[in-house]
């Protein structure tokens, strides 16, 4: 199957960014199926950047929730930002391992601490 680039199926929360002090930009998500095996997988990347200054109040973390279809999670993952040692922008990526390639959306959203 290869590659298939579902980034048309994310929800960012706005809301969410404004309260912690950060932006999310330049988001993708790509479904990798291995056709050997049963092995799916999606590749969430994106950029991060603090609203204020350089700096963010406190530690907090990205959290990323895939839904099939039905709208059931099949998938979370957390990447996790220090305050300390976060000057105003970061790349991040992951991957999140998922039972279905019938994704219905992906919600990337941060969230206070880790």
């Amino acid at each position: 199957m290869g590659k298939i680039d579902l980034t048309s199926l994310v929800e960012c929360m706005p809301a969410f960014e404004e309260k912690i002090g950060v932006s999310l930009t330049g988001i993708s998500v790509f479904l990798e199926e291995d056709e050997d095996s049963e092995y799916i997988t999606l590749s969430v990347g994106g950029e991060v950047h603090a609203t204020k200054g350089s700096n963010v109040r406190e530690d907090f973390s990205i959290k990323i929730v895939a839904y099939d279809k039905n709208d059931r999670v099949v998938g979370t993952s957390d990447v996790s930002f220090d305050s300390e040692d976060f000057f105003g922008f970061d790349a991040f990526s992951e991957e999140v391992g998922i039972p279905t390639a019938q994704i219905g959306k992906v919600r990337i959203f941060p969230k206070k601490g880790y």
